[in-house]
């Protein structure tokens, strides 16, 4: 079986206060700025590398998105159904915004 090599999220944006907050709930991460919109997107970029990376260098990546609810299917992962908790209810308002990224697997 191929290891796959990316992963689609979906991340959700929304304006809090003075700060703009990325979300990615099918991986529990954040992304943050007082910038901009784009810049707490770029954030989250630098927060999910991170966390893929870590969990390559352990091993992991298989048994850590098995455990947020993952699934893999031969070669793609499939991100866990979406529910909207409390940790989601706040990108649903008025001015919050979802989008779906491609996030590579470090080889």
């Amino acid at each position: 079986m191929n290891t796959p090599t990316q992963i689609i999220v979906t991340v959700f944006t929304t304006k809090r206060l003075d700060c703009w907050v990325a979300y990615c709930p099918a991986l529990k991460l954040y992304g943050f700025s007082q910038d901009s919109e784009g810049a707490a997107l770029d954030d989250f970029d630098k927060s999910i590398e991170i966390f893929l990376e870590v969990q390559h260098e352990i091993g992991k990546i298989d048994e850590t998105l098995t455990t947020l609810g993952w699934k893999r299917n031969k070669e793609a992962y499939s991100a866990p159904a979406r529910r909207f908790t409390s940790t989601v209810s706040p990108f649903r308002g008025e001015g919050a915004r979802s989008n779906n990224r491609k996030i590579p697997i470090p080889a």
